[in-house]
């Protein structure tokens, strides 16, 4: 059994055969895509060294006496939005969650969706990420997030050092908005 923050990556090795493109590379390590978080530090052993490798976390959330905002479709104003674009420049917000997960729990952010009429948020992408090479050899970084490397894992760049276990341990769902 793996024990939490424990990291993994994959390899496979096969037998090349006429009938099979297979091929066998077993020194090379591939992301476990189907993780729910991505831990992007480096093992220093074969490949692994410029590998990303998938950490175990705990599923487990306490949802407690929560109830879902039972707004009716018809009267939904969903308002897409990029966890960055949208807090980066909001006044109010203290600069050290400025572009993060947690400033999407903050009261000053909760307050101005509300007084805008927001019954709920979609985030834009908000997996875990990376710059495609022609882009960083330019300077430049997908901003966006479409180059997606894990589904199911919170993008570490969105994350301000202090809410480990991202979005779903801000719990920004309280005060009724999303």
């Amino acid at each position: 059994m793996l024990v939490l923050s424990t990291t993994t990556g994959f390899r496979a090795a096969a037998e090349s055969t006429s009938a099979c493109c297979c091929f066998s590379r077993p020194l090379q390590t591939t992301i476990n895509a189907r993780r729910h978080n991505v831990d992007l530090s480096f093992d220093h052993t074969d490949d692994a060294a410029l590998a990303p490798k998938a950490a175990v976390i705990d599923h487990h959330f306490d949802w407690e006496d929560d109830k879902a905002p039972k707004v009716a479709y018809h009267n939904s104003i969903i308002y897409e939005t990029h966890v960055k674009s949208l807090t980066w420049l909001m006044p109010g917000l203290p600069d050290e969650i400025r572009g993060t997960y947690s400033a999407l729990a903050h009261p000053v952010l909760i307050d101005h969706l509300k007084k805008l009429g927001i019954t709920a948020i979609e985030l834009m992408p908000v997996q875990q990420s990376i710059t495609e090479r022609q882009l960083e050899e330019k300077g430049l970084t997908n901003y966006w997030g479409y180059h997606t490397i894990g589904f199911f894992s919170p993008d570490i760049r969105f994350y301000n050092g202090k809410d480990i276990g991202g979005p779903r341990r801000l719990q920004p769902h309280r005060p009724g908005v999303l």
